[in-house]
């Protein structure tokens, strides 16, 4: 009968370390499915699943989970920049050896098409479940909107983990920069009395976007900018002509003058023991 058991200990290493898991497409079908770091002191492991497939352990063991959903697309015709995705921690979750788990990686949404006046798509949600049931699951981020003449209220960043920069409305002015680290991103400039023609910028998830939440965790979804010259936060798109925002880290899409707005980069599912609180044993 196996057992989990609670044990006061600094770190517990993850059994079988050399041969801890299969997935599934493995690496002859999808150029770099994963990765896999084992810390060489305290055998602490860390997987980073970089697409879509199955997960099975070997053997069973506590988890903290983190994950990051698929960018927004960025808006065109002067469009604001796509959300980053939401991000979201789990924490000592068991994980049964032999389990069959579904892991979905979110893809960025697509950016509007060049010229086009409307919102670019939402990236998909990614997650870890176990038949039917969610362990995890982080939503995408919101695509951005689309200019439109000279209709007040577009132009706007997309919400997400971290918000896009609104598009700037008159010559010369700056558009708005994507958030970061969970951060809003900021209004595009305007020229005098056009404040309500330049794009909002989105709303951020108001907490941490770094892996696990933990102060030195590597940072994740970040807002794509607005059209024209608005920066990008960590993984976000930032180029007029709709920069895509960075594979595996949920960054948003830039906005584009009148190209096509950048696509939102997919997210990221990332596995690790629970080295603090967790050991393992089997019971006869």
């Amino acid at each position: 009968m196996e057992a989990f058991i609670r044990k006061n200990i600094i770190n517990c290493t993850y059994p079988d370390e050399n041969d801890p898991f299969t997935f599934t497409p493995d690496d002859t079908t999808v150029e770099t499915p994963y990765i896999k770091a084992v810390d060489a002191d305290t055998k602490a492991f860390t997987l980073k699943i970089l697409t879509s497939g199955t997960l099975v352990f070997r053997n069973s063991f506590y988890a903290d989970l983190f994950a990051v959903g698929g960018g927004g697309g960025g808006g065109s015709s002067m469009g604001g920049g796509g959300g980053g995705g939401y991000t979201r921690t789990t924490s000592t979750v068991p994980m049964y050896g032999g389990n069959n788990y579904t892991v979905t990686v979110g893809a960025g949404g697509s950016g509007t098409a060049a010229g086009g006046k409307s919102r670019a798509s939402t990236g998909g949600a990614s997650s870890i479940s176990f038949s039917g049931s969610s362990l995890i699951s982080a939503n995408g981020g919101q695509g951005g909107d689309s200019g439109n003449g000279a209709v007040n209220g577009r132009r706007g960043g997309g919400n997400g983990g971290s918000g896009g920069g609104g598009a700037a409305y008159g010559s010369g002015r700056t558009a708005g920069n994507g958030g970061s680290d969970g951060a809003s991103g900021t209004k595009g400039g305007y020229s005098s009395g056009n404040s309500a023609k330049a794009g909002a910028g989105g709303t951020g998830q108001g907490s941490t976007t770094r892996a696990f939440g933990a102060s030195d965790g590597e940072l994740f979804s970040g807002g794509g900018g607005g059209a024209t010259n608005g920066s990008g936060g960590s993984g976000g798109g930032a180029d007029a002509s709709g920069q895509d925002g960075t594979a595996n880290t949920g960054g948003g899409g830039s906005g584009a003058n009148t190209a096509k707005g950048g696509d939102g980069g997919s997210g990221i599912v990332i596995i690790r023991n629970a080295v603090a609180v967790y050991d393992y044993t089997e019971d006869d």
